[in-house]
């Protein structure tokens, strides 16, 4: 119910109840006073006619008296005996010794009594008065009850109600107004501004810090809400909400490049999960996650691999029983290309090793059994030992190879500072000189002094690397060029070389764990084939960039710039 119409209708009620008790009480005591003025005016009458004592005959005096007014008049005997009436024929009354008024009057010279009349059926007022002759005389008069009284001023009470109510509706309209305008013209959003009752400030005041704390949690909800979204839509992971109907809710930019939604077909600007990918997994995944079962896929998309998390929300978790009505399906894509790639060099690796270690340690194993059974002549002994010793040293530049690389690779402890890749590649030239003359290398180094930040053990080591293998495969009488210089903002060192070459297709292997070009040619030179491996991973740790030129029987370049 509405406040106005309560206070309203409080008003009305009040003003009527307030009306019919006034009535009562009024109507009661109207009717005393006419009661109590009907009482004095006949005692008056009576007292009056009772002092007429001399006059002769009494009855006749009585009776003339009698029919002037309108209030009844008997005379009664000192036995009872009425001798007058003038409403009635007193021959055939009763007796009236016995009653009330009569007694009183014989004892103590008057009485009055209210009762109905026996005669008449009426309820009368009775006083009596006993006459200087012994007789009583009695006037009565009709007396109206109270319910009468108000029977017969009804219609003016009814009309002042009529009256009353009708200003008491005006008066309430208008007061209702009063009360309730206030609170209506009241500004919720800044309820302490309005001009409101003082009884309301404490409650104007709760609403206002209400309303206070709910912007800010509405701000806080929004900017998490925006964040989150900011989030989503930025992360490099994919995230797809999938609705029980089947079409997608949301998904990032990062899903949106994963399935191509450009090209994706919709129904009404709604896309189906089925409309981004047919793969069987993939399917299967999101139809058993609309039964709730979680579950992992791997899916190759183009070049990249990915693996899909694929899991079901609830709308109802209070059961627990398994029963739950599906609200949506989440799918969280992570590209593990880069992973996969690295797992399969590892396995590729850990293959390699176990082969590259088995080749020199059974070469090893072999010449020394042929040793220890005393099969082989006395000559032959200098070569064996000669071959021992050869895949020895092998086997121990291949584990040395192995450690260092399998350092670069996680990448601990690494100490930075200046270092000068025109001295560095001097130092590692002096090394290689003696190997170079050996095989009838010439070797050059040209360009200036260019410092960067980085290991110096590693630049050496990396160097090192390029300009032996610029040695180890080139031509008898062959040139091996190293140049340091400075182009742009970015210093680069190259080590060219006028050997083999590498041919094309496998150009884009040659950095490979193990990969070797021409393996024969490395066998006979003791490469492990891990040379160019290190070289790489130098690079990437002083996020440096190499690239390769090289034709077949003219020669290989490989820049290095930082």
């Amino acid at each position: 119910m509405k406040l106005s119409s309560r206070i309203f209708g409080g008003i009305i009620l009040t003003t009527l109840i307030s009306v019919v008790f006034t009535t009562v009480i009024v109507a009661g005591l109207l009717y005393n006073n006419l009661s109590n003025e009907t009482k004095t005016q006949i005692k008056n009458e009576a007292e009056y006619i009772s002092e007429i004592q001399n006059i002769s005959p009494v009855t006749m005096d009585i009776s003339r008296l009698g029919n002037r007014g309108q209030n009844r008049i008997t005379l009664i005997g000192s036995d009872g005996t009425v001798k007058y009436d003038n409403y009635s024929d007193f021959n055939d009354m009763e007796n009236h010794i016995g009653r009330p008024e009569v007694q009183d009057a014989l004892e103590k010279g008057s009485g009055e009594s209210t009762r109905t009349s026996d005669t008449f059926g009426k309820k009368t007022y009775y006083y009596a008065v006993r006459l200087s002759s012994g007789d009583i005389l009695r006037v009565a008069c009709e007396t109206s009850s109270m319910f009468g009284v108000i029977f017969k001023a009804m219609p003016g009470i009814l009309f002042s109600i009529i009256i009353l109510l009708a200003i008491a509706m005006s008066v309430a309209g208008f007061l209702t107004k009063t009360i309730v305008n206030p609170i209506n013209e009241l500004d919720i959003d800044n309820p302490t501004a309005a001009k409101a009752y003082d009884e309301l400030s404490p409650l104007l005041v709760k609403i206002d810090t209400q309303n206070k704390e709910m912007i800010e949690q509405i701000s806080t909800i929004y900017d998490t809400q925006r964040e989150n979204e900011f989030i989503t839509q930025h992360m490099n992971d994919g995230l797809i909400i999938i609705s029980s109907g089947g079409h997608i809710i949301s998904a990032n930019m990062a899903a949106k490049k994963i399935f191509d939604f450009d090209n994706v077909s919709s129904n009404n600007g709604k896309i189906n999960y089925l409309s981004i990918c047919r793969d069987k997994k993939y399917m299967e995944a999101v139809e058993k996650a609309f039964h709730g079962i979680s579950g992992d896929i791997t899916l190759e998309r183009g070049e990249r691999i990915y693996r899909i998390s694929v899991s079901s929300v609830a709308k109802d978790f209070s059961a627990g029983n398994g029963n739950d009505k599906i609200y949506a399906v989440l799918m969280f894509i992570h590209d593990v290309t880069e992973r996969e790639a690295s797992e399969q060099m590892r396995r590729e690796f850990s293959a390699n090793v176990s082969h590259e270690l088995k080749t020199p340690l059974t070469s090893i194993m072999g010449c020394s059994e042929i040793m220890k059974a005393g099969i082989a002549k006395p000559e032959d002994m200098p070569r064996f030992l000669g071959q021992i010793n050869s895949e020895a040293k092998r086997l121990l530049a291949l584990i040395d190879d192995i450690i260092r690389l399998s350092s670069l690779d996680e990448g601990n402890g690494i100490e930075m500072s200046d270092v000068d890749l025109y001295k560095v590649s001097g130092d590692v030239l002096n090394e290689l000189e003696m190997k170079a003359k050996q095989s009838k290398i010439t070797l050059e180094l040209e360009g200036s002094s260019q410092s960067i930040e980085g290991n110096e053990r590693l630049i050496h080591e990396m160097i090192f690397n390029l300009c032996d293998n610029s040695i180890r495969y080139n031509k008898e009488g062959g040139k091996v060029k190293i140049t340091v210089g400075k182009s742009g903002d970015k210093k680069f060192i190259s080590v060219e070389d006028n050997g083999i070459g590498i041919p094309k297709e496998e150009q884009d292997r040659v950095f490979e764990r193990f990969y070797r070009v021409d393996k024969s040619h490395s066998k006979e030179t003791g490469g492990t084939g891990l040379g160019l491996s290190i070289v790489k991973h130098t690079v990437l740790i002083h996020n440096g960039k190499i690239t390769m030129n090289s034709e077949v029987s003219k020669g290989t370049k490989i820049t290095v710039t930082f």
